[in-house]
């Protein structure tokens, strides 16, 4: 007797199941660490985007204002750069003889100017000189 080799239709709509579930399986897993990583790119570039803006305020002598278009050109963000005495100081350290000097805290902001939100912020704690 001989036996005839060839698959059924059965098994064959099975396996191509099998294989289109694998293909869309990849395929999501693709779509899903492609969206990852674009994430994560864009996350580290607003990060060296605020990088540079703190290194431009921390040259800047005295109070400076916010880095101009022409030093910090990203197209569609600015940065914002304040000074306030650090939340981390009690009050009564800053009256006692002991206390050298007073922390600044500077805070630079990077701002999406299509909604106008902070999608990233750096605080540096400074020391502040008197000038009297």
């Amino acid at each position: 007797m001989k036996r005839n080799n060839h698959f059924t239709l059965i098994e064959v709509v099975v396996a191509l199941a099998i294989l289109a579930g694998s293909v869309v399986a990849l395929t999501t897993l693709m779509m899903s660490s492609q969206k990852r990583l674009a994430a994560a790119w864009e996350k580290e570039r607003q990060w060296v985007m605020v990088q540079q803006a703190a290194e431009y305020c921390m040259l800047q002598d005295g109070d400076p204002a916010d880095p101009p278009p022409e030093v910090f050109y990203y197209p569609g963000y600015h940065a914002k750069y304040t000074v306030d005495t650090s939340p981390f100081m009690d009050d009564n350290d800053l009256n006692d003889e002991s206390a050298l000097y007073q922390l600044d805290c500077r805070t630079i902001e990077l701002i999406r100017d299509s909604d106008g939100q902070t999608v990233e912020q750096l605080k540096i704690d400074c020391p502040h000189y008197d000038e009297d």
